[in-house]
């Protein structure tokens, strides 16, 4: 139906049944034109036609449903609580439950809008155990009390129990046409999938959303961007890099065409960070660097300050900090003491923020941080961090060897710390690939050369798998380091390759790296 049907069906409602029936089919209306002026007069339209007919439960959900519109919006915040306190009321005044639940769940979002983490964990679970202690709810009321709820659990806690809850949901909403909520619980779910490292139900949720049973090409473009964003931002998660950039790419276009038009133009800085990180870890640095310029402009712009909730923002800032202290480390010859505010920074935001696996483990070995800073991490309770834990133990059994005299024990330890967690813990490939190229280092310096080519052999058929360009070229070239010391006598001419490749790119670091482990070779060699 289109807004005019909308309207002439408005016209002739008199009676309370009716009308509430309209107002069902309203709310998918609303749900995919979100944010449109007509859709919003639409809604007063019919609040005006409520109250005439005295219809109190119909004002309630359609409270919600103008909230739904407007929540976004900074100057809206004292129009929000007062629609919000007229919910509160009317549900009470009837003793409608589901009202009274949909009400909790706004104010869930305000809290969570405003960063009051502990109110908005107490709002959501008032709307949950109003729902449960009611047992007799629409399905409309269960499936978005409940979807917030698993946004909660997400986020707060990483509980994977959220994606049962989620598949819930994105049945509701495609049997209901609900196609922009759909969308949106698909990309969470998708989130979800790939961080838990799930890559069946990964592979079901990214079909699902791209399937031609979700009319995709007929929703606003907006929500198309978005959903773009999110696939990327999966991809990104399991580092499957050029896909994360032709879905982030495509999510840049859309919102760029729409910046300033629309509250989703906050994305549009999100996406430019998630961009430049994956162009940055494929070697692109020159064009990570332009897109990161970009944004660093948008997060002193209205954009930023009035289109986001400080968790957002804290948030972003992190992921920003994050990848412009890898393009920094690389693109230029920056010291540590140089870009210092930078660092510091990070190491205070990535306790409680979230981090991409890579690019944390790149800050944490290259930033030089003390021992005290490094213990602090371990014992730090955050997701992120956690996926890093054998990196910052490894650092800090690193520190402990500085002051010991068994300086192969020091090295076998931090094999150990490495090894083992691959027992405890799911890794993607190109994490194991880190993990296994670090165990190398420690051979290479224990002179346990025979080793190094048995831990990294399996790597030379898949070489293309890490598309991390930098951990590429260094596998490369550690692959022929233990060949060599393996019997292959061209494996010098192949390092030699790999530091070629270091030129072209610009990682003068790495290729500093591999110097030095050609020099160390032809030092063994001359001692013999």
């Amino acid at each position: 139906m289109c807004y005019k049907s909308f309207i002439r069906k408005l016209n002739v409602i008199n009676m309370k049944e009716d009308l509430q029936k309209y107002v069902i089919e309203l709310r998918v209306f609303a749900s995919n034109n979100k944010f449109e002026k007509a859709v919003t007069e639409l809604i007063e339209e019919t609040i005006r036609k409520a109250e005439t007919i005295d219809d109190k439960k119909s004002l309630v959900d359609l409270y919600e449903l103008k909230i739904s519109q407007i929540e976004h919006l900074h100057d809206s915040y004292d129009q929000i609580l007062q629609l919000l306190l007229l919910m509160r009321e009317l549900s009470l005044e009837i003793d409608y439950k589901e009202g009274l639940a949909l009400s909790y769940n706004v104010e869930w979002y305000i809290e969570k809008f405003k960063g009051n983490k502990a109110k908005s964990k107490n709002a959501i679970d008032l709307s949950i155990i109003t729902l449960v202690n009611h047992k007799e709810y629409d399905n409309y009321s269960y499936v978005t009390c409940y979807y917030s709820y698993a946004v909660e659990l997400w986020l707060e806690e990483n509980n994977p129990q959220s994606a049962s809850i989620l598949e819930e949901c994105v049945d509701f909403f495609y049997k209901e046409g609900f196609y922009r909520s759909l969308v949106q619980s698909l990309a969470v779910l998708f989130v979800i999938y790939q961080e838990t490292q799930n890559k069946k139900g990964a592979l079901k949720v990214t079909q699902k959303l791209l399937s031609n049973k979700i009319p995709f090409d007929n929703l606003p473009r907006d929500i198309q961007a978005i959903s773009y964003y999110f696939v990327g931002l999966s991809h990104k998660l399991q580092l499957n890099l050029s896909l994360a950039e032709k879905y982030l790419e495509k999510a840049r276009r859309i919102l760029k065409e729409t910046l300033e038009k629309n509250i989703y133009s906050f994305y549009y800085i999100p996406v430019l960070t998630h961009l430049s990180t994956v162009l940055a870890l494929q070697g692109k640095i020159e064009q990570a660097l332009e897109l990161i310029k970009t944004a660093e402009i948008l997060l002193q712009g209205k954009i930023f300050s009035n289109y986001s909730d400080p968790i957002s923002r804290r948030q972003i800032n992190h992921s920003f900090n994050l990848v412009n202290f890898y393009i920094k480390s690389r693109i230029h010859e920056s010291t540590c003491d140089e870009i210092i505010d930078l660092i510091d920074n990070i190491y205070t935001d990535c306790k409680i923020n979230y981090s991409n696996a890579i690019i944390l483990t790149e800050f944490l070995l290259n930033a030089n941080l003390n021992y005290e800073q490094l213990k602090e991490l371990k014992s730090t309770n955050n997701a992120s961090l956690e996926r890093v834990r054998h990196i910052i133990i490894f650092l800090i059994a690193k520190e402990k060897g500085k002051d010991k005299a068994d300086e192969e024990q020091n090295y076998l330890d931090r094999i150990e710390v490495l090894r083992e967690r691959f027992k405890i813990n799911k890794m993607t490939f190109i994490e194991k690939a880190y993990a296994d190229l670090l165990i190398a280092q420690q051979l290479f310096s224990l002179k346990q050369f025979a080793e190094i080519y048995v831990i990294l052999k399996k790597y030379k058929k898949q070489i293309n798998r890490i598309e991390v360009l930098e951990l590429r070229i260094f596998m490369e070239g550690f692959i022929q380091v233990g060949a060599y010391k393996s019997g292959d006598p061209l494996g010098p001419a192949l390092q030699y390759m790999a530091i070629k490749k270091c030129r072209q790119y610009g990682f003068s670091r790495l290729e500093n790296t591999l110097l030095n482990y050609l020099d160390m070779q032809r030092k063994e060699i001359y001692q013999f």
